[in-house]
């Protein structure tokens, strides 16, 4: 299945489709607003220009759009689009995140999980992920999950 699965830098055919699967999970993310797709490319410009190891792709399975990647300051960030989620795909998502952080020679990366999205909190967690906090947010009034995952460098 890992084979199936890839991230693209994200190009001006996605838009649509990012922005659609961002807005339907508006409420797991920090900024809880709806974009429209402008708002949206720019937001992830911005993010783009603050640091060269900034990333964003978007996830294909097989010839078709399944979500969107992103890390920012070696913190992981996914949406998945409904038809893909609860399918026991991120396994593969998230071995596709530790080689692009072996590519950009990270030791670590990090995510954030608020805590009113169990699913992703218990598929970090299967994935041996490791839960290294809980912090409370103030701006959205509730608390999230801080977990970490060491990546292993491969020898060729």
């Amino acid at each position: 299945m890992l084979n199936k699965i890839k991230f693209c830098m994200v190009n001006d055919d996605d838009w649509d489709f990012l922005t659609n699967i961002r807005n339907e999970t508006k409420e797991f993310h920090q900024n809880t607003s709806s974009f429209t797709n402008a708002e949206y490319k720019k937001y992830i410009e911005s993010q783009l220009n603050q640091n060269k190891k900034n990333k964003h792709w978007t996830i294909w399975y097989e010839n078709k759009p399944m979500g969107h990647a992103k890390i920012i300051n070696q913190e992981i960030g996914y949406i998945l689009s409904s038809e893909f989620r609860q399918k026991g795909m991120m396994k593969f998502v998230f071995q596709q995140f530790e080689l692009e952080a072996q590519k950009l020679e990270y030791e670590f990366i990090l995510q954030n999980i608020k805590t009113n999205n169990p699913i992703s909190v218990w598929s970090s967690i299967k994935n041996e992920w490791k839960m290294i906090g809980l912090e409370f947010d103030p701006s959205t009034n509730l608390s999230r999950y801080n977990f970490k995952k060491d990546i292993v460098f491969k020898i060729s």
